[in-house]
């Protein structure tokens, strides 16, 4: 027998690839902190931290190969079969009620797998998926679907998507903070004592102290970044249910529910919990309004089921309301829309404004630090006093980029702006538009039928809106869509 073009009755999927490459990382790192005592340069002060440090990375590659090994989706002629660290579950083929694809948030699709005994998501890093999303098309004769496509916003009949929220994020957070704390710890303890009998208290206070803020404060990271998105204790009993007929919200207090007919509106909105400021989204119904934060499970799901299905809402996508966007720090040389109607986006905002800031210091610091050096020892700080001058002229450049550079969009296309003058594509001439890059080099790019690239950076304000008015320009057959 065959399945999904597989030898065999069985297709078997697991993360084995990621997880294998992940633990790989961790066992050589830790090897080459094992190794380092081993080789004599190192005193048993030393050793000790190499050692704990080695031990440390060895839990880090047991838990990326346990990933790989626990987790499996299986397809054999019954059905599907699938464990996670949480338990395992089964669904006959006549229990598969639908299956489709989303787009991730940041490149790849994920698989998405709706059965009667729950829900399964697979990303790129699984293995074998042709096979097995092939055996989920041919055995699935009772799915909605006929074959795999985009799936953003879609619910299977009958079923009640519900999402609530997690603490799993935030104990991540606290998990990583211990862990920063405990490696700390392995260093600094066994070096105090001789530290300070050769350096002197003041000095042992001041690298040891440096060094233990440094491992906690990227430690703590995660945790800021989970409480950012929100969803605290007071955001536990909160709930949202979407069905093919509507949506519901129900908290300690009540509840709104309302069908997608009555959806008026949605949006972004600034959100501040305690010190730190994130955005939460907000949707507006005729039997009222509610919001919920990035930190509920599954929340791009939910927000691509109120972008598709509430067709009556006066928006028909996410975005910051006009003038609200925490991150804008508004365009003195140009409004956000021009008297023509073309729409303007700038480099003028908070995050920028940081980097810039960031720059500027450690090219100021290292000039103080050049000029101290040469005035307490005869060394030449030529070298650095180099570096330090590139950094500003950066830091220059930047704040150049920031002040005039800008990209518009208008009826016929779109312009950007920048050091090499105006660079423009029609919208009839775009072949495709994709996200590119990653982190802080992540950029927008229109492609051109005749291989013009127009790059943008993913630093410009309202982003998310500009994706979206480019994704509604260039609406039409043959574009290569990069984006939902």
């Amino acid at each position: 027998m065959t399945v999904g073009g597989a030898s065999g009755d069985m297709v078997t999927s697991r993360p084995s690839g990621a997880a294998a490459a992940l633990a790989a990382l961790f066992v050589l790192t830790a090897a080459g902190m094992a190794w380092v005592p081993q080789s004599g340069g190192a005193t048993p002060t030393d050793a000790a931290g190499y050692l704990w440090f080695a031990v440390a990375l060895g839990v880090g590659a047991l838990a990326a190969a346990s990933w790989g090994v626990v987790c499996f989706v299986r397809a054999d002629a019954e059905g599907l079969r699938w464990r996670t660290f949480r338990g395992s579950r089964r669904a006959a083929w006549a229990d598969v009620v639908d299956y489709y694809e989303e787009d991730l948030p940041k490149s790849g699709k994920l698989a998405v797998i709706l059965t009667r005994s729950g829900r399964v998501a697979l990303g790129p890093e699984w293995s074998r998926m042709a096979a097995l999303k092939s055996a989920v098309r041919e055995r699935s004769v009772s799915a909605a679907s006929t074959q795999w496509s985009d799936g953003a916003g879609r619910l299977a009949e009958g079923e009640e998507a519900l999402f609530a929220y997690s603490p799993g994020l935030r104990r991540l957070g606290l998990a990583a903070l211990a862990a920063s704390i405990a490696m700390a710890a392995g260093v600094v303890v066994p070096r105090a004592a001789p530290l300070t009998a050769e350096m002197g208290l003041g000095y042992a206070l001041g690298a040891l102290g440096t060094f233990v803020l440094m491992a906690v404060g990227s430690g703590a990271l995660p945790l800021l970044m989970a409480a950012s998105m929100g969803g605290g204790a007071a955001r536990r009993g909160e709930t949202v249910t979407a069905t093919r007929r509507g949506i519901a919200f129900r908290d300690d207090a009540g509840s709104v529910e309302a069908e997608w007919a009555d959806v008026t509106s949605f949006a972004m909105e600034p959100a501040r919990t305690g010190i730190l400021t994130g955005h939460r989204y907000r949707v507006v119904t005729r039997q009222g309004a509610f919001t919920f934060d990035p930190a509920i499970a599954g929340v791009h799901r939910l927000k691509r089921i109120i972008a598709a299905l509430a067709t009556d809402a006066g928006t028909k996508e996410w975005a910051w309301q006009r003038g609200t966007e925490p991150d804008d720090l508004g365009a003195p040389r140009a409004q956000l829309s021009r008297a023509d109607g073309a729409q303007v986006y700038h480099y003028r905002t908070r995050s920028v404004r940081a980097l810039l800031l960031l720059q500027f210091a450690i090219g100021v610091c290292g000039a103080a630090a050049g000029a101290a050096r040469m005035v307490v020892s005869s060394e030449d700080p030529s070298g650095q006093f180099a570096l330090a001058g590139a950094m500003l002229a950066g830091w220059a450049w930047g704040l150049w980029r920031q002040r005039a550079a800008m990209v518009t969009v208008d009826e016929g296309g779109i312009t950007k702006r920048g050091l090499r003058g105006a660079q423009r594509i029609e919208w009839r001439d775009v072949q495709a538009y994709r996200v590119v890059g990653d982190d802080l080099l992540t950029f927008i790019e229109v492609r051109s039928r005749d291989d013009r690239r127009l790059r943008i950076w993913i630093g410009v304000s309202r982003v998310e809106e500009l994706k979206s008015q480019i994704a509604r320009k260039c609406a039409f057959a043959g574009v290569e869509r990069g984006w939902a």
